[in-house]
């Protein structure tokens, strides 16, 4: 049997779309299935001023993520996170921001070793949610004045 270079790149191509399949986690697998009582939560006043927590995870995330995810998380290079956190979970968001996630040949590296990222991903992740939530909208958000007690 003679073997010739087509049918050995057909059957890599193959075999590559295969593990290729088999890696890709699937959104509906990410659904948030249960109570998400543990998630942090922004707080937005009857002004549309966010609590301190929310406002410092936008800033965060202009730092650190928008690179990829797009301003206000919109989408750029990566999904958008905005339309993610309408599906994954609380726990699902943390999980994949420490460990990072594979999808296809798009690679989201883990950020576990990353203290400006793991010392507030909460505040991170409120923001998230309230744009997610349609709560808050582009642009930086405004937030509650500090008072004196």
């Amino acid at each position: 049997m003679k073997i010739n270079k087509r049918s050995i790149v057909k059957t890599y191509l193959f075999a590559g779309l295969l593990i290729g399949f088999a890696l890709t986690p699937w959104t509906a697998s990410f659904a948030d299935e249960g109570d998400d009582s543990d998630a942090p939560m922004y707080i937005m006043n009857d002004k549309g001023q966010v609590d301190f927590g929310t406002y410092n995870g936008y800033r965060r995330f202009n730092g650190e993520c928008n690179r990829c995810h797009g301003f206000d998380g919109e989408g750029g290079f990566a999904p958008s996170l905005v339309e993610s956190l309408k599906v994954i979970s609380y726990d699902d968001f943390v999980d994949i921001v420490v460990n990072g996630r594979v999808q296809g040949t798009a690679v989201m590296p883990p950020f576990g070793q990353n203290a400006d990222i793991m010392e507030y991903l909460d505040d991170i992740y409120q923001y998230l949610k309230a744009r997610a939530d349609g709560v808050l909208g582009h642009g930086r958000p405004k937030k509650v004045p500090k008072t004196l007690d």
